[in-house]
């Protein structure tokens, strides 16, 4: 298919010249990107994967306009893992600005877990973390910190009588009702088995700091896995 040079408003005449497809028609397609341009604009997804490239908008309109299971789209743009760190901020800008509103400001980091929050409400994004260049895990965890920045008081730790800096009390709980409000959205629902076989992991051990009688394998079916030991 030859390329043609394509501007803003062509793309919107050609989005309402395509067909509308439901989220479970796209998701039986294989291959399929979530395209950003390089200034961190999302362009739009094509297929039924979530992961995340940058493009530009005439390679997107091309992408667009293949079949939806030609996996040659995920060939095209960039992964995030190549980019700038430039580049990776202002793609990433997208999501802190649309799922977790409650984040003070975000910087990149060197952390366990593809995302955390601090008590100044700063996020810690690990651009290389198993998981961030896909949008729904991306979303997900998103969701699960800014559950916690809103709730800070039940999660930032205290200083008790003496002036000594202890864990808050309500830590195990509140960090259950983050991960209960995380498991309940769409986009952890969506997002890969391994994940949400990690969260199946913290919710079982959050269960067992809260002296819970519950079991691993209660953990992966309320995740959607079959989470075995």
């Amino acid at each position: 298919m030859k390329k043609r040079k394509v501007s803003n408003d062509s793309l919107t005449e050609l989005a309402k010249r395509m067909p509308v497809l439901s989220e479970e028609m796209m998701s039986s397609y294989i291959g399929g990107v979530v395209y950003f341009d390089k200034d961190g604009t999302r362009l739009g997804k094509v297929g039924g994967s979530d992961l995340i490239r940058v493009t530009t908008l005439e390679d997107y309109e091309y992408a667009y306009q293949l079949p939806l299971n030609d996996s040659s789209c995920e060939e095209m743009g960039s992964p995030l893992s190549s980019l700038s760190n430039e580049v990776k901020q202002k793609v990433y800008s997208y999501y802190v600005n649309s799922y977790a509103p409650n984040a003070s400001s975000f910087e990149f980091g060197e952390i366990s877990n593809i995302a955390q929050c601090n008590t100044s409400k700063v996020l810690t994004l690990n651009p290389f973390a198993s998981g961030v260049g896909n949008e729904n895990s991306l979303i997900s965890t998103l969701q699960h910190e800014d559950y916690h920045l809103s709730t800070l008081s039940d999660w930032k730790p205290i200083v008790d009588d003496s002036g000594v800096l202890i864990e808050n009390p309500n830590k195990a709980t509140n960090e259950l009702s983050a991960l209960e409000y995380q498991i309940a959205h769409d986009e952890f629902k969506n997002s890969s088995s391994d994940y949400r076989a990690r969260v199946a992991e913290s919710l079982y051990q959050t269960w067992l700091k809260l002296g819970m009688n519950k079991t691993r394998e209660e953990a992966g079916e309320k995740c959607n896995v079959n989470y075995t030991v």
